[in-house]
């Protein structure tokens, strides 16, 4: 099952055009659910990516620059954000990247973690200090 497959033409202005297609094969993933409802879902990736470059048009009648084609054993790292919507969970936005996500804690992962680290500094100074 694809995570991305997509083909098609993209107007960078001017003359300008990049043609070509990308896959997306996810591999594995991870996910987590915030208190707001907000799902966070990344996903290991393999990906098969193939894009020129074109001048005068979409009929590609002259390239520009080297094609890029991506190496089949590089991981890609996808990061999708989904919002709860009537009971579904309806897709933000992505980010793609070659090197690992890292999920950001939520503010109320962090005030936990602060609380629970007061209480410990507490206690150990009780321990030992009196």
């Amino acid at each position: 099952m694809y995570l991305l497959h997509t083909g098609g033409i993209a107007f960078l202005g001017g003359n300008r055009f990049v043609q070509g297609t990308m896959d997306f094969l996810p591999v594995s993933f991870v996910s987590s659910l915030a208190p707001n409802g907000v799902l966070t879902v990344i996903y290991r990736t393999t990906a098969a990516i193939d894009l020129q470059g074109c001048i005068n048009g979409p009929e590609c009648t002259a390239s520009f620059g080297p094609n890029f084609v991506s190496n089949p054993s590089q991981l890609w790292y996808v990061g999708a954000i989904f919002t709860p919507f009537e009971g579904q969970y309806i897709f933000q936005k992505a980010v793609f990247s070659t090197s690992a996500l890292s999920s950001v804690p939520e503010p109320t992962t962090l005030l936990l973690l602060s609380t629970r680290l007061v209480g410990v500094l507490a206690a150990a100074r009780r321990k030992f200090l009196g």
